[in-house]
């Protein structure tokens, strides 16, 4: 999270929110009528650095996981781990989507062609991502992972002994989320 604002507020802001560990940095501003344009000016050399900052070590992290056993990898595979709630960390490419439906119980995806067409999921990956994040996974979003797309999303998987309840029940997947715009905003 990078806060935009006033100095004394963003100060009160980092030693009273229960999210101030969230914040990556502060920028400076006066008013309140900032537009998104220029507030993404002032923000992106920030984001930019943390990413980079950051990236190595996701990446290092998956590359151990994988080496250890512990990885998954493909779209299927993660939404099955998701679903079986054996999901510790999942990494995705920042720009990685696909269309799908969503199998009535909930457990498979099936492929499709079109993000338009009726009972399809738009963009499965986000759907994915946050039932990963209300499973308590930690999400990390990446430029590059593979040069297939079964390389494209990974999860590193829990140990046997900490598998939580599953994310979905049958009939989960339901008509009105089926067909619900993205709304993942990648930040690293």
């Amino acid at each position: 999270m990078v806060l935009v604002g006033r100095k004394h507020l963003v100060s009160q802001f980092t030693k009273r929110s229960p999210h101030a560990a969230s914040v990556i940095a502060d920028v400076t501003a006066w008013g309140s009528m900032h537009s998104k344009e220029s507030v993404s000016k002032m923000t992106a050399p920030v984001v930019s650095a943390w990413r980079e900052r950051h990236a190595q070590g996701y990446l290092q992290a998956l590359a151990e996981a994988d080496r250890a056993g512990q990885v998954t990898w493909g779209l299927q595979n993660v939404w099955d781990s998701v679903v079986a709630g054996r999901v510790e960390r999942v990494w995705v490419e920042r720009y990685y989507w696909r269309p799908a439906r969503v199998t009535d119980d909930g457990k498979r995806l099936l492929s499709a062609e079109r993000a338009e067409a009726p009972g399809v999921v738009a963009d499965v990956v986000d759907l994915l991502i946050e039932r990963a994040t209300l499973a308590g996974a930690h999400v990390e979003s990446v430029e590059h992972l593979g040069e297939d797309d079964e390389h494209r999303i990974a999860a590193q998987l829990k140990p046997p002994t900490q598998v939580a309840e599953p994310v979905l029940e049958a009939g989960a997947a339901t008509q009105a989320g089926a067909t619900a715009p993205p709304t993942h905003q990648a930040v690293a």
